[in-house]
């Protein structure tokens, strides 16, 4: 009945699917149906996204996470067809069969899960409501995860320390994990807030605090840090709306300062240059970076993805951690540019609706999948939705 949409008016359309169908048109309640089912699918996906971060074993994972993908994917179909152009109903169509064949040469779907609902459900969702639900969920998931730690109901795993540090995972798989929680709540915090004030900052530098003490994740507690800093320049210029002009020029200015970063990394991974300085920075950045490198050397980009190498293929810790290896070496080079264009879009929204505190959080996304490639996982869809107005501050 899809195809309806492609021969006759879309007024039309929409009537004739209904008659065939025995019901009575009432877009009203369509929509209404639509979003809460919607919201039911987006909740269920992200509580199993978060459950996979605990130690609990989810054996159906997979399974169950794809009968969500297609369904979410048959609710944007339909919400294309009733309340949006051909083009964007047959875009849907392509985007989903595009993500299908990423995720068949890289066994990723991570253009699915990360853009498919903010693009093609932006009619019958609202980005309040995601941010809303994101962080429930993760605060539901960390408290779940650090009861059932303490009684010993989930399996339990230990990591040892790092430096004076003794790494705690509370429940979850890694105590890295347990610090992208945190992370994450303190954006969906800053996120969520209508009026935002310098007391709500106090919340991301206390995440950031218990991200280093507890997790000693200092990727997570440097973002948090960061995140405060930076919103408190934004409260305190809080009346700057820029031009149309200046918004163009604004995003320009970004695009380039993203293109010297990346070059800079790469740079650094395949050269000698200042490594005894990020080697004395803590955390691990210099070996994610050389990890990457070295990951190149052997297998190069590809173009549509590859699967990743076996565990045996080197001896003892190997991962390719960071973003700007991970896409093009084992997700492809194709799939790499629409991630690039898609999160330029974002970018752009959010300086078109002079939405600078969701701005400063793709940017520090971006700065974060420098040593994290998780930032593919569905926890950071929530940056990439249209959220249409500017968030108050004051």
């Amino acid at each position: 009945m899809i195809f309806l949409r492609f021969f006759v008016p879309n007024s039309l359309a929409e009537r004739v699917f209904y008659s065939m169908m025995g019901l009575s048109f009432n877009l009203k309640k369509s929509t209404a149906v639509l979003s809460i089912v919607s919201y039911i699918a987006i909740t269920a996906f992200l509580s199993l996204y978060a459950i996979e971060r605990t130690t609990f074993n989810f054996s159906n994972f997979n399974f169950v996470t794809d009968l969500l993908r297609y369904f979410i994917f048959s609710i944007g179909l339909v919400s294309c067809f009733l309340y949006e152009s051909k083009l964007k109903t047959a875009l849907c169509t392509v985007y989903f069969i595009v993500a299908y064949i990423t995720h068949k040469f890289s066994g990723s779907y991570f253009l699915f899960d990360l853009f498919f609902i903010p693009i093609f459900l932006s009619r019958i969702v609202t980005s309040r409501v995601v941010v809303k639900i994101f962080f429930y969920v993760l605060v539901i998931t960390v408290i779940s995860a650090v009861l059932l730690d303490i009684y010993e109901v989930l399996p339990q795993a230990s990591f040892g320390t790092r430096g004076k540090f003794v790494r705690h995972n509370l429940g979850f798989a890694h105590p890295n994990s347990l610090g992208l929680m945190l992370m994450l709540l303190g954006m969906l915090f800053v996120l969520k807030v209508k009026h935002l004030t310098f007391d709500h900052l106090l919340l991301p530098v206390l995440l950031g605090f218990i991200c280093i003490v507890v997790p000693n994740s200092y990727s997570s507690a440097y973002v948090l840090f960061t995140l405060a800093f930076l919103l408190c320049l934004i409260i305190r210029f809080q009346n700057c709306n820029l031009t149309l002009v200046a918004q163009r020029r604004f995003f320009v200015t970004l695009m380039i300062i993203f293109i010297c970063i990346i070059a800079l990394v790469y740079f650094l991974s395949f050269s000698e240059y200042f490594k005894d300085f990020i080697h004395k920075l803590p955390g691990t950045l210099l070996s994610r970076l050389s990890f990457g490198a070295e990951a190149f050397r052997k297998y190069g980009f590809s173009l549509f993805g590859q699967p990743y190498f076996p565990k045996d293929t080197y001896p003892g810790y190997f991962v390719v951690d960071s973003i700007l290896f991970y896409l093009p070496i084992f997700i492809g080079i194709v799939p790499s540019i629409i991630y690039l264009l898609l999160v330029g879009r974002a970018v752009w929204l959010s300086i078109k609706s002079n939405n600078f505190v969701l701005l400063v959080i793709q940017f520090l996304i971006f700065i974060y999948s420098i040593s994290e490639a998780i930032v593919i996982y569905p926890f950071f869809m929530f940056a990439y939705f249209d959220y249409n107005t500017k968030v108050s501050v004051s």
